[in-house]
């Protein structure tokens, strides 16, 4: 299996950071591994600002980007047509950071809890 190393983290993340910046919203801190025991990814939220915790370790490095970008896009609470626009310019700048090309991803990564307890619609 092809984990993602911990300075590819790093790298997905700031490239995910810029790319949010860029378009306005709302710019999570990211985080391996969630505190939540079990969780592949949660998402904690406080006033003006979130945090996307996503598991690394014994994960696909391409699940573990689109959990990443798939925490963005929640983390702004973005739905409908502003997410579907918004995600293949995450991936690209998120793939381009590890300088691999996009892979084809088959079905969505499924929902995540908050570590709140709040459930996280994708």
């Amino acid at each position: 299996m092809d984990e993602l190393s911990a300075p590819g983290f790093v790298s997905v993340a700031r490239a995910l950071c810029a790319e949010a910046s860029s378009h306005g919203l709302l710019v999570p801190s990211f985080r391996s591994p969630p505190r939540t025991p079990g969780a592949d990814r949660a998402i904690t939220r406080w006033p003006g600002g979130a945090r996307v915790s996503v598991r690394r370790t014994g994960a696909a490095t391409p699940l573990v980007v689109e959990s990443m970008v798939e925490g963005v896009v929640v983390a702004n609470g973005l739905g409908g047509a502003a997410a579907k626009a918004l995600r293949p310019r995450l991936r690209s700048a998120a793939w381009a950071a590890l300088d691999r090309p996009e892979p084809r991803l088959g079905p969505a990564v499924p929902t995540a809890s908050t570590e709140d307890g709040a459930g996280v619609a994708a």
